[in-house]
């Protein structure tokens, strides 16, 4: 009987270090961002934040820091007010080797009413771009491809924020899923205790009897 209590309880242990491994709840995250696809009659376009050299990528990140500071240090506090960062990120397409390109660029929110700004990194500064807008899109010609930034008024921003947000709220939510394995692990070891403690009654039993 000895033997068998023994056994019993290390199945108890047993059990109780898994406990911990299935127990432990399952994090799991997505994020939904508004991203920007572009295409070209050129060819393909891609838009990353891998930038050619450190310079391209030092300028998006201190702009992306301080959007407000560098949009007005080109166009003027006036023209800056009320505009809000879209995202700034790096452009290339494919079989473009010089001269003028013209992009297309797909941002959830405008239309032909709002106010855009748009900007090229060349010779090491930002520039302003002439766009053209429709519905959904901002059409830009650059005469080389590097670092571009897009600014739009804080309506269309509003406006694309909530259409992402209302198609899209299940995805940016971050939920934890609940702990598998718990309930039938715990009352597996509290049925396993009870044998062994019955095991230990009927053993002390026999010794006294």
């Amino acid at each position: 009987m000895k033997k068998v209590v023994a056994i019993l309880l290390a199945g108890v242990l047993m059990l109780g270090a898994s406990v911990t491994a299935f127990a432990a709840p399952s994090p799991s995250a997505t994020s939904n961002t508004a991203s920007i696809t572009a295409t070209s009659e050129t060819g393909t376009v891609t838009i990353s934040s891998t930038y050619d050299t450190e310079e391209e990528k030092a300028a998006a990140e201190a702009l992306a820091a301080d959007p407000s500071s560098t949009l007005e240090s080109v166009v003027g506090a006036s023209a800056a007010s009320d505009m809000v960062l879209k995202d700034v990120f790096d452009v290339s397409v494919d079989g473009y080797e010089s001269g003028d390109v013209t992009v297309t660029f797909a941002v959830s929110g405008v239309d032909s009413s709002s106010t855009v700004i748009v900007f090229h990194y060349t010779d090491g500064a930002w520039h302003q771009e002439d766009a053209s807008l429709g519905s959904g899109t901002i059409t830009v010609t650059f005469s080389d491809l590097s670092p571009v930034a897009i600014y739009v008024d804080s309506t269309t921003a509003s406006a694309a924020g909530s259409s992402s947000s209302s198609s899209s709220s299940s995805s940016s939510s971050t939920t934890t899923s609940p702990a598998t394995g718990e309930a039938p692990l715990m009352a597996g070891i509290f049925a396993v205790i009870a044998i062994a403690a019955d095991g230990m009654v009927i053993s002390r039993k026999r010794m006294y009897a």
